[in-house]
């Protein structure tokens, strides 16, 4: 730093009445310098300043090396969100698909509900969701590499519960400190409109038929939560949807939601949300109970929430849609 610069810098009474003492002091974390820390003063400085000044220079080259890091892992988090957002749902003769999706809010920690519909020649469509235990980056590649052996599942041309134990043998492989809750489900679509639906879960909370009369009826199914146990046994079933019934997978992040009174939503509300909306496009019933659930919620943070709805629609259908 030059004599003029100094002058710049200092006030008019310091230079006025002689040269002024400047010191450098670089900001160094970790081995690396991130900055310098100017002082500048009428007197010179001693050696007991000189310890203040080193002392006081270590905690601001620690604190810039936090804000560093804190950043760098907001940006990696913001990168990661991203990626587990679920792509945008195709389209399926014979059906109309919907979903909502509701991440915990960004200063949360990174959850692991994620949805995918697959298509594999030969096996037709699979729609799958599933909710990862934890939160965080280990939670975030977790959840990747349960949609990586969901890819691999696809192709399994035999039941969903030997979907599921090819997943679940896979993820024990990978890591088997985590595991995952799973439900699946296999779409046919025959020539009358109608649309079997082939079910299978993994410890997951049970899928939600909606008929067009507004009955609703939840299928629990037996099964191990995936990726934590070897040898464990799934449990199938199927069910038909005649044109406008549809079927609802949802995580717990929905029925689990807290009000201020601790009361939880509950599959109950779910159902009367759900029956509200029958034969109304998925989507709008699934955004319709995100909504009530988080009017439940109130002000508290929420869980990762997501819906996926598949719903008979054959071509050329106009039925009334009630509750839209």
């Amino acid at each position: 730093m030059n004599a003029e610069r100094v002058r710049e810098l200092c006030p008019p009474e310091m230079t006025a009445g002689g040269p002024a003492h400047v010191l450098l002091v670089p900001l160094t974390a970790r081995g690396v310098c991130r900055g310098v820390l100017t002082l500048l003063r009428s007197r010179p400085f001693g050696d007991g300043d000189l310890d203040l000044v080193r002392e006081h220079a270590d905690r601001v080259a620690l604190a810039l090396e936090a804000a560093r890091l804190y950043e760098h892992r907001a940006d990696a988090a913001g990168d990661l969100r991203q990626a587990l957002r679920p792509r945008p749902l195709p389209q399926i003769p014979g059906v109309r698909l919907g979903a909502v999706y509701r991440p915990a809010p960004e200063e949360s920690m990174i959850g692991g509900d994620f949805y995918d519909v697959l298509y594999a020649p030969g096996h037709g469509w699979l729609l799958a969701l599933g909710d990862v235990c934890g939160k965080g980056v280990s939670a975030a590649v977790y959840t990747a590499q349960v949609r990586q052996a969901l890819h691999t599942a696809a192709d399994v041309a035999g039941p969903l519960t030997e979907a599921l134990d090819l997943i679940n043998r896979t993820l024990l492989i990978t890591d088997d400190s985590r595991f995952v809750t799973l439900v699946l489900a296999r779409l046919s679509a025959l020539g009358d409109g109608t649309v079997r639906v082939d079910l299978a879960s993994g410890g997951h909370p049970p899928p939600v038929v909606v008929r067009r009369d507004g009955t609703v009826r939840a299928f629990t199914l037996e099964g191990a939560i995936v990726g934590a146990l070897p040898d464990v046994e799934f449990e199938e079933t199927s069910v038909m949807l005649d044109p406008g019934d549809a079927l609802y997978l949802y995580t717990d992040g929905i029925v689990e939601a807290r009000g201020p009174d601790r009361e939880m939503f509950g599959a109950e509300r779910l159902h009367r949300a759900l029956a509200r909306y029958r034969g109304a496009p998925p989507t709008a019933a699934a955004e319709w109970v995100a909504q009530r659930a988080l009017a439940h919620l109130g002000p508290g943070e929420h869980d990762d929430m997501a819906i996926l709805g598949v719903q008979a629609w054959p071509p050329g259908h106009r039925m009334h849609e009630e509750g839209s």
